[in-house]
């Protein structure tokens, strides 16, 4: 396998990063919204460089498990439909663009690191099972601001 080991320290630090680029992520609880596809914002976003796109954020679970929980601006893609919508989709044409995955329970995360291999995507996050991304998302977003207050304290010293 290709797919990087990276240190706790270094995931964190890269989830940051990429909550911090998703912007405003909430956890929507029964929210009856249809799934993000690749329109507005995410058709606009592919044709930028990857080190300028924000990261994309993959709910790979059924549409029936997405409707009712589902994390903020995540895509849904269910597992059995991935492989044709990454060789298909304009939004993962860029294949060095950051992706994050999550499904119900982390199984199906799994089988989709083996498909992004397969195709060539090695800049993907395996986050688990939902109320772990979501736990490592709040974590993330915990953290940036706790930073950025530290940041602004210090700067008023000087």
């Amino acid at each position: 396998m290709h797919i990087k080991k990276i240190s706790s320290c270094a995931f964190l630090r890269a989830l940051l990063v990429s909550v911090i680029c998703l912007g405003s992520v909430c956890v929507s609880e029964a929210k009856k919204a249809e799934p993000a596809t690749e329109t507005g914002t995410a058709a606009a976003e592919s044709a930028q460089p990857a080190k300028k796109r924000r990261p994309i954020l993959l709910d790979i679970r059924t549409p029936d498990e997405y409707y009712p929980d589902h994390i903020g601006r995540a895509i849904n893609v269910p597992l059995a439909e991935l492989e044709d919508a990454l060789q298909t989709m304009e939004i993962f044409q860029d294949r060095e663009v950051k992706i994050l995955i999550y499904c119900q329970n982390g199984n199906r995360t799994k089988k989709a690191m083996d498909i992004f291999e397969r195709l060539g995507f090695y800049n993907v996050v395996d986050l688990g099972g939902i109320e772990d991304a979501k736990v490592k998302v709040r974590d993330a977003i915990t953290t940036f601001h706790e930073n950025r207050e530290r940041l602004k304290k210090a700067e008023k010293k000087q």
